[in-house]
């Protein structure tokens, strides 16, 4: 029995190349996970210390739970580093807050 060369090229080329594209597909997939976990996870860090008012010691330990609770969730990422400064969310200062409810008072009225 004679097959077609359609199938040995089918066979051969086409379906490692679909593949292939289906890997490249799935690990960006993953690493756009990991990016998102870990954007989530400092800012989340940021809020908890922000809010929490943690000394020192409570804010290392804080971030060693944080770095662990991060390596479970990651799929391919090596880099579990807390980076409160990557974070979107700021630390807040007072002093800019309270001039800017003050120029918000000021254009209302």
């Amino acid at each position: 029995m004679w097959l077609r060369a359609s199938y040995t090229v089918e066979n051969a080329v086409i379906t490692p190349l679909f593949m292939l594209i289906i890997i490249v597909v799935m690990r960006a997939s993953c690493d756009i996970h990991d990016n998102l976990i870990q954007r989530s996870v400092n800012s989340q860090f940021v809020i908890q210390t922000e809010l929490g008012g943690f000394n020192d010691e409570d804010t290392d330990m804080y971030r060693i739970k944080t770095e662990e609770y991060l390596k479970r969730r990651v799929i391919f990422s090596k880099k579990c580093k807390i980076e409160p400064e990557a974070s979107i969310v700021r630390t807040s200062s007072p002093e800019k807050t309270i001039r800017t409810v003050n120029a918000l008072k000021e254009l209302k009225n």
